[in-house]
């Protein structure tokens, strides 16, 4: 009897290790075939349409960069490229659908910065900018700029700024938690004064109050400016760029009048959900990459006013995460109450 027992417990311990053996070679053959999967999907991509959303209504100025890339893209990617507007919620509707969307390379987003940076800190979005799959940036050397009018007796920014400390000096800018709000928060910061800012609720509307008289300053997109700077209506004092526009050569940076921390150039690039395969990533970036570098593209950005900055997925991130931290240094102040 003891023998039997003994040779029962020897017979359903070999039983055990066999199929623990069984389902590791099992599991291994899965995992090859899980990596051929991959690898085959990659090689075949893009086998159908790709969706490119836009987090701007028809017109706006993201959806205009993203119909003149639309058709260099179509030729890269060797396959339909239709745009999706999502433009609800200030962009917040769009990010919180790519981030929470499938990572197979078929949906993919056109997203500015600082402004999707911004959606999260200051208006709670449902997403995290710095999880998203960064593929390529397309546009950039875009800043803000701090302008007045004319015939202001500001000459230099630091005119501003030093009457700024001890009386009031209106701001005009587009709205409350945006791009340039930002940007004056920090220039604020770094420089230890305080302007009273004017939100309104463009851009537009800002130049028209420094034109018209309403407000001492402003503060805008340098592109925005410019036909009221070749008239002679207003006065350019400084941009944000970590550069100096190619379009503006002879306005200085405020980095370079020593406010550090100030340099914010605002960029236009394409993301993708968070855990993206990255060799199906490189590959998209190699592919919106061609897409940018396309003469016919290049042509149809200098006919928009874009300023093409083609940097690959690692470069953009780097520079989003860059923004990231700026952002965060001032976003109590920024937050809409």
């Amino acid at each position: 009897m003891r023998i039997l027992l003994a040779k029962n417990k020897m017979t359903v311990g070999i039983s055990v290790v066999a199929i623990m053996l069984i389902g590791l070679v099992a599991a291994g053959c899965g995992s090859k075939a899980g990596t051929a999967n991959n690898k085959s999907a990659v090689e075949n991509y893009p086998k159908s349409t790709v969706t490119l959303m836009v987090v701007h209504a028809a017109g706006g100025a993201g959806d205009i960069l993203a119909r003149a890339l639309q058709p260099s893209l179509q030729k890269a990617f060797g396959t339909n490229v239709v745009i999706e507007n999502v433009p609800g919620g200030g962009g917040n509707d769009a990010y919180a659908k790519i981030f929470k969307g499938k990572n197979d390379g078929y949906t993919l987003c056109m997203a500015p910065f600082p402004s999707s940076i911004l959606g999260e800190l200051t208006k709670n979005g449902d997403f995290r900018t710095k999880e998203f799959t960064y593929l390529h940036n397309v546009a950039g050397n875009d800043s803000n700029a701090i302008y007045v009018k004319a015939d202001s007796p500001y000459k230099e920014l630091k005119d501003l700024i030093e009457d700024a400390k001890s009386k009031k000096v209106t701001m005009a800018g587009s709205g409350i938690g945006t791009n340039s709000h930002m940007a004056i928060s920090l220039l604020q910061k770094s420089a230890n004064t305080n302007f009273e800012y004017i939100p309104y609720e463009s851009g537009k509307g800002g130049v028209i109050a420094v034109a018209g008289g309403h407000t001492l300053a402003g503060i805008s997109n340098i592109i925005d400016l410019k036909d009221l700077s070749d008239q002679g209506k207003i006065r350019i004092l400084a941009s944000f760029g970590t550069k100096r526009h190619p379009s503006f050569p002879n306005v200085i940076t405020t980095e370079e009048l020593g406010y550090k921390g100030t340099g914010m150039n605002v960029a236009t690039g394409i993301v993708g959900p968070p855990n993206m395969p990255p060799e199906l990533a490189k590959k998209i970036d190699g592919i919106v990459a061609q897409a940018v570098a396309d003469p016919d593209f290049k042509k149809a950005a200098e006919g928009i006013g874009s300023s093409i900055l083609s940097l690959n997925g690692d470069e953009f991130k780097a520079m989003v995460l860059k923004i990231y931290e700026q952002a965060e240094s001032v976003k109590d102040v920024i937050k809409p109450k």
